[in-house]
């Protein structure tokens, strides 16, 4: 059996959706969101910052660094994104399978974009899948979130404005 990353209707999108803004806004990572839609082919929209572009005048250790980051946020975006729909929109828990499929679902990125050992794609799945785990068990996350995923279906798209307008309210859990 394997998981499906694939929305199952506009309402599981919306949730998807709304997990990943939640989890790039808690890492301070929203300026990177530029806008979300239910329309669109690719529903999310990055600013051009977010991609990485090489450049001759950073050292090895920033290029790496900044290459663990995006790691990290890539994590807590697939991982806030799948939990999301699993805990706040089905209102269900995540089986053991299903986490091991969704660990394997990062695995290929850390290793091929970062060069990370096994143990440290580990190290870093972990962490962030403990922290989505609680941030989308919060009662007042669920909250702002079933509210996120309804202003979505009905703007149909959400500007980085809305998206940070509407996240504010986990500033004050």
């Amino acid at each position: 059996m394997e998981i499906s990353l694939k929305y199952k209707d506009e309402k599981d999108k919306s949730y998807g959706l709304a997990g990943l803004a939640v989890s790039l806004f808690i890492y301070d990572s929203d300026e990177y969101l530029s806008s979300l839609s239910l329309d669109d082919e690719v529903p999310v929209n990055f600013v051009p910052g977010f991609y990485f572009v090489s450049n001759p005048d950073f050292s090895a250790k920033e290029v790496w660094s900044h290459l663990v980051k995006q790691y990290e946020l890539f994590i807590a975006m697939t991982v806030g994104n799948y939990l999301c729909r699993q805990l706040v929109y089905k209102g269900k828990n995540v089986d053991p399978f299903a986490k091991t499929e969704l660990r394997k679902s990062v695995y290929e990125e850390g290793k091929n974009v970062c060069s990370l050992e096994d143990d440290e794609i580990e190290s870093y799945f972990t962490r962030e899948y403990s922290n989505m785990q609680k941030v989308f068990s919060h009662p007042g996350v669920q909250q702002v979130v079933r509210n996120f995923a309804e202003k979505l279906e009905e703007s149909r798209t959400l500007s980085h404005d809305d998206i940070v307008s509407i996240l504010k309210a986990l500033q004050m859990m």
